[in-house]
C-alpha cells in the first residue's frame, strides 16, 4: 500500500454546512416577501444568488482539498481489530461500514473506507494498482460477495446523458431567456446561477436518489419508490471517468449516471464509487457457476403460508430431497448463499432452515443478508434471523412470490 489520506470530515455535518445557505437564501426570500411584498421578494432573490453561487463554489474548494489533506506514507496493514499503520490502529474493524475501491479524479487508485460513526467520516488509502486494491477490500470482509454497500446519486436532472438532464438544462436556458426578456441580462443570468447554486446544495445535503449494490442485484431508489433488478438481467455495466451505465438484456438502461453542471465534489466521487462497486459485483456474479436450484424449496402454492407451512414441514422432518453430496442443512446453506439462485429459492431456504438455527447460524444468516440486494430476500432473511412469529414470515413469504410473479 502507498499510505493513507485521512479524511475526517463528517457526512451529517457536511449536509448541515450545505443546506444552511440554500435555507437562508429561501427564508430572506419568504421573509421579504412577507414584508415587503412579492417585488421585493424577487428583488432579494436575484441579489442573494451570486454571493450563494460564490458560497457554493467556496465550499467546493474546502471539499476538493482533501485530497492532501494529513498525508502519511506509512503503509498499512489489515488484523483481527482492523486496519493500522505501524502500531496504530486508523480504523476498527468494529466501525467499518462501506469499503470500495474506486479511481479518483486525479487519477490515484483509492480504498475508500467509510465509518459507521462520527456521521459517516471516511479515510482514503492509497494503492499501487486494481490487484492491491482487491486484496485490501477482501481483507476488510467488504467484497460485493460479501457485503451490500449504498451509495447517493445526484438529481436526474443534474446528469447529463439522461433525459430529465437534458430537460433540466433546456429548462433553465428557457427561465434565463425569458427573464432576459423581463429583466436585464446580468440578473437574468443571477437568477439561473441562483437556482444553479440552491439545487446543488440542496442536492449535495440531501441526495434525492441511491442505489443498493449487492452480490445478487441492485436497487435503484428515489423518494417515494425503487425498482430492483438482478444482474440476470444486466448485460453490462460501462464505466468511465465521468459515470457509468448500465445496460439491461432488454437493451434499456437501468441507470445512466454521469454527474454534469451543478453536481459537487461528493456526489461526483459517491458516482465513481458506485460505479466501481457495481461493476465488480456484476463481474463476480457472472463469474460463478450455473446455480443448481432445489425442487422442494420452489413453490407450487398459491400463498406465502401453504408455502411456508410445508417448507416448515420439511425441515422438521428432515426430508433430504437436496444433494447426494451434501448433507440437507448444508445444501440449504449452499442455496441461500449463492446470489444466482432465485428469490423463491433462497427464501425457501432461509425458512426451512429455521428451526435449526442456533446462535452461530443466526450470525451466518445475517452475514448472508449483508450481501442481498433484492428487497424480498432480505425481508424474509430479516424475519427468519430474528425469530419472528408465522405470520410476518408468511407476509415475507407473499411478498416474494408477489415479485415473481409480475
Amino acid at each position: 500500500m502507498e499510505g493513507v489520506w485521512r479524511w475526517t470530515l463528517s457526512r451529517a455535518l457536511t449536509r448541515v454546512v450545505l443546506a444552511v445557505p440554500a435555507a437562508g437564501t429561501v427564508g430572506l426570500a419568504v421573509l421579504t416577501g412577507a414584508t415587503f411584498g412579492l417585488s421585493a421578494a424577487f428583488c432579494v432573490t436575484v441579489s442573494a444568488s451570486v454571493p450563494v453561487f460564490a458560497f457554493t463554489l467556496w465550499l467546493s474548494g474546502i471539499a476538493r482539498a482533501y485530497a492532501s489533506t494529513d498525508r502519511d506514507e506509512r503503509p498499512v496493514r489489515v488484523e483481527d481489530g482492523g486496519l493500522y499503520a505501524g502500531h496504530e490502529l486508523l480504523v476498527p474493524r468494529a466501525e467499518v461500514f462501506r469499503v470500495t475501491a474506486f479511481t479518483r479524479r486525479d487519477g490515484r487508485r483509492v480504498v475508500r473506507v467509510l465509518r459507521a460513526v462520527d456521521g459517516g467520516g471516511f479515510e482514503d488509502f492509497g494503492v499501487e494498482d486494481e490487484r492491491a486494491a482487491r486484496r485490501l477490500v477482501q481483507a476488510l470482509g467488504a467484497s460485493p460477495s460479501e457485503r451490500g454497500a449504498d451509495f447517493d446519486l445526484p438529481p436526474s436532472w443534474l446528469s447529463s446523458g439522461s433525459l430529465k438532464g437534458a430537460l433540466g438544462m433546456a429548462a433553465l436556458t428557457v427561465t434565463a431567456v425569458l427573464l432576459a426578456g423581463l429583466l436585464d441580462v446580468l440578473a437574468a443570468g443571477a437568477v439561473v446561477l441562483g437556482l444553479l447554486a440552491v439545487g446543488r446544495l440542496l442536492g449535495e445535503a440531501f441526495p434525492p436518489r441511491w442505489v443498493r449494490v449487492g452480490s445478487d442485484g441492485f436497487v435503484v431508489g428515489g423518494v417515494v419508490q425503487y425498482a430492483f433488478h438482478r444482474f440476470a438481467e444486466v448485460r453490462e455495466v460501462t464505466v468511465t471517468p465521468r459515470g457509468f451505465r448500465v445496460t439491461l438484456q432488454s437493451g434499456e438502461d437501468a441507470l445512466a449516471v454521469f454527474p454534469g453542471l451543478g453536481v459537487g465534489r461528493r456526489l461526483q466521487d459517491e458516482v465513481r464509487m458506485a460505479g466501481a462497486h457495481l461493476h465488480e459485483a456484476w463481474i463476480q456474479w457472472s463469474a460463478r457457476s450455473a446455480p443448481r436450484p432445489l425442487a422442494v424449496l420452489e413453490p407450487s402454492e398459491a400463498s406465502g403460508r401453504a408455502w411456508g407451512e410445508r417448507l416448515l414441514a420439511v425441515a422438521r422432518a428432515g426430508e433430504a430431497h437436496y444433494r447426494e453430496d451434501a448433507s440437507p442443512t448444508g445444501a440449504l446453506w449452499g442455496v441461500l448463499e449463492d446470489p444466482r439462485q432465485s428469490a423463491t429459492q433462497r427464501a425457501g431456504a432461509a425458512v426451512a432452515l429455521r428451526e435449526d438455527l442456533d446462535a452461530a447460524g443466526r450470525q451466518r444468516l445475517r452475514v448472508a443478508l449483508e450481501a442481498v440486494a433484492d428487497p424480498g430476500v432480505r425481508v424474509v432473511l430479516d424475519a427468519v434471523g430474528r425469530d419472528a412469529d408465522d405470520v410476518l414470515v408468511v407476509q415475507a413469504l407473499d411478498e416474494v412470490l408477489k415479485g415473481r410473479n409480475r
